[in-house]
Order: C-alpha cells, then structure tokens, then sequence
C-alpha cells in the first residue's frame, strides 16, 4: 500500500529539487562556517584562560621575566598585516555585491598575500626569541599559542585561495548571465555563500591576532 501511495504523488519538478538541493547547500555552508568559529573560540579561550591564570599565579615569580619579550615590531607588523588582510578582503566582498568583480578577485588575491605576509612573520618570530618554550609561563604560553593561530591562518588562507581558483575557472560557466557578483546560477550561488562564511571567519581570526597582541604586547 506505501508504494501505491509514493507512485501516486505528484513528481518534484527538476527546477525546485535543483532548488532545495541549493538552499541545502547554503544552509549547510552557514552552519558549517559558525560551527567553526565556535570551536574554534574555544581552542583560542584555552589559551586566554591559560595566560591570566599562569599571570594570577605567578609561581616563584617566574611568570614573565623583564629580559624576555619577543620582538615588539615583528609582531606588530604581523598583526597589522592581518587586520589589513581582512578589512580589504571586506571591502573586496562589499564591492562584489555591488557587480565589481574584478575589485574582489583583487581584493582577495592581495589578502591572500598579505596573510602571507603575516603568517610568515610570526614563524620568523619564532627564530628569533631570546628566550626558550618552557623558561617562563609567559614563554610557554606565546610559544604555544603562535603555532595554532599560524596553522588556522594557513587554514583560511588556502580556503581563500581556492574560492579566487573556483572564481576564475569557472568564469566561462557563467557568460550570458552576469559575473560572480550577478550571475543566478547554483554555482555562484553557492561561491557567494562560501565567501561570506569566509568573511565572516578571516574577520573572526583578524580580531582574535589583535586580542592576543594586546595581551602578550600590552599587558606584559
């Protein structure tokens, strides 16, 4: 009696399964990207709660000896190469939304380079302390925290580059319907969907380099 029942429903027109598989899709890159943020805020939390903990404690005076700090320019420099990064990769989206394709590809291929940029110059940091993992809570704390935040910056990074990839090859998909800013079709549906769940995580992590910049440049 089920199947008689099934084969007597009316089938799902193609255009509207195309478009429930589409809006599934969106939906899925939506969560995905905040699910994402989310464990990542407690990975970054841990270390947070690391640092003022060990300061608070401050064990036989040995949380942060006055001859160790790591380079005041080098980190600056790489955390004002990150926030530049994501405030013009933001302008870039922005400008997409309004049909200016060519200013986003831009836009993004420049962030690419400039999170490059920062990411490298934390790992150059790393070769360059006077002081070893280990010698001092404050030391075991930066030391644990820069490798994590440069993995997660490479993440993003190598995400960002494949949208700019999908973005070029796909161009030629789209002739007649607009660019990636214009075009109603699924594939750039879904691209513009997964740039803004992009966005929204490089401007998570631009935040979270400023947040611990104050703390171990700032505070201590």
């Amino acid at each position: 009696m089920t199947d008689v029942a099934e084969s007597a429903l009316p089938p799902i027109p193609a255009d509207a399964e195309e478009g429930l598989a589409l809006s599934a899709a969106i939906g899925s890159i939506w969560t995905g990207s905040r699910l994402l943020i989310g464990a990542c805020s407690f990975l970054y939390a841990a270390f947070a709660f690391t640092f003022f903990y060990l300061r608070s404690l401050n064990s036989y005076g040995r949380w942060h000896p006055k001859a160790q700090h790591p380079s005041l320019l080098i980190g600056t420099a790489a955390t004002v190469a990150l926030v530049a990064a994501a405030l013009l990769h933001y302008y870039g989206l922005s400008r997409l939304r309004h049909g200016l394709n060519l200013d986003w590809r831009v836009a993004g291929i420049a962030s690419l380079g400039l999170g490059l940029l920062s990411a490298g110059l934390q790992i150059y940091q790393l070769t360059r302390l006077n002081f070893f993992p280990g010698s001092s809570g404050y030391a075991s704390v930066f030391v644990g925290w820069v490798p994590v935040h440069v993995v997660l910056l490479l993440g993003a990074l190598y995400w960002l580059e494949t949208l700019v990839a999908r973005s070029l090859r796909v161009r030629n998909a789209w002739h007649g319907q607009g660019d990636l800013g214009g075009s109603v079709t699924p594939e750039a549906t879904r691209l513009r969907a997964s740039l803004d769940a992009f966005n929204y995580f490089f401007v998570f992590l631009s935040l979270v380099g400023v947040a611990f910049w104050f703390l171990f440049y700032v505070i201590d």
